[in-house]
Parts: structure tokens; C-alpha cells; sequence
């Protein structure tokens, strides 16, 4: 009768663990994300003027899983197929205000599919070569960032630490 328990007991148990491994977690629709690093680094652009070199890592969190868009040749559908939204701010007189880029600063991630049972996405995005121009000593910057998914749906917006730029531009 003790033997019948033991494995009674071992079946439960490996019941129970069986089924927790395919536990789904749930995650909103709207992407969320978190600030991984962002490194900014003294460079020269191909013109000889300094520069800020920065790289930016997002890890991202997608409930439905429609994160990125396929490759097209369409130039116009392109501009419009964004993913990534990353806005400059400098500090004036104390209040932080959004510097007008001439190329904003928005991106495509390519696409993704879920797998499986699953929709949800999890991942991370990183952006190379965020340049800042012109950089000068004494400046104090930062960046926001958010994402969009393909049914639209915005993340939570995040922003980078604080930087004040040194004397050591080159």
C-alpha cells in the first residue's frame, strides 16, 4: 500500500511539473520597454568634424507578437514602416527641450513572427552609430525612445541618463 503512494505521489508530482512547463504568461498588447545601456563615445565623421558616436540597447516585451515590418522597395511605404522612435533633447537655461533633426531619428526592425501557442515577443533592439552633431563641451543631452508595434500600439517612452559632454571632444 506504501509502494501505491510513493508513486501516486510521484505521478502527481511530475504532473504538476510537466504542466508548468508549458504555462503561458500573458503580456499586454502594447509593447513595453526597458533601457538596457547607452554609451555615447568621441569619434571624427568621414569629414574630419568631431562627433558623438552612441549606442542605445532596448530590451522590448510584445503581448501579441507584432513586432517589425518586412523589407520593402516601396521608398514611400518605407518611410512610414517605423518601428523605433528616438527624439534628441538638449538642456537650455535649465529645461530640457527636443533638438529639430533634419533625419529623425526613427528606424525599422525587421520583422518577427511568434512561434507556437505563444504570440508574445521578447527581445532586444540596438541601435549603432546614434550620432550626435556637432557636439560641444559643456552640453547637456539625453534621448527618449519608444517603439511601435504593427497594429500601432506604443510602448511606454524611456529616456536615456543625463550626459554632460566633456572637454575631451577630439
Amino acid at each position: 500500500m506504501m509502494k501505491w503512494g510513493v508513486y501516486i505521489l510521484a505521478f502527481i508530482a511530475a504532473s504538476l511539473l510537466f504542466t508548468a512547463c508549458f504555462h503561458i504568461e500573458s503580456y499586454p498588447p502594447e509593447p513595453q520597454i526597458e533601457l538596457k545601456y547607452f554609451t555615447l563615445t568621441d569619434s571624427v565623421d568621414g569629414l574630419g568634424n568631431p562627433v558623438l558616436n552612441g549606442e542605445l540597447c532596448i530590451s522590448f516585451v510584445d503581448g501579441d507578437g507584432d513586432i517589425g515590418y518586412q523589407a520593402t522597395s516601396d521608398t514611400a511605404a518605407a518611410d512610414t514602416l517605423k518601428t523605433v522612435f528616438i527624439k534628441k533633447y538638449l538642456k537650455e537655461d535649465g529645461v530640457f527641450k527636443e533638438v529639430y533633426l533634419a533625419v529623425p531619428l526613427n528606424f525599422r526592425v525587421p520583422y518577427f513572427e511568434s512561434e507556437g501557442n505563444n504570440p508574445t515577443l521578447k527581445g532586444e533592439i540596438i541601435v549603432h552609430d546614434l550620432n550626435s552633431n556637432p557636439p560641444f563641451a559643456g552640453d547637456t543631452i539625453k534621448y527618449s525612445v519608444y517603439i511601435k508595434d504593427r497594429a500601432g500600439h506604443k510602448s511606454n517612452t524611456i529616456e536615456t541618463p543625463i550626459m554632460v559632454l566633456s572637454d575631451s571632444l577630439p
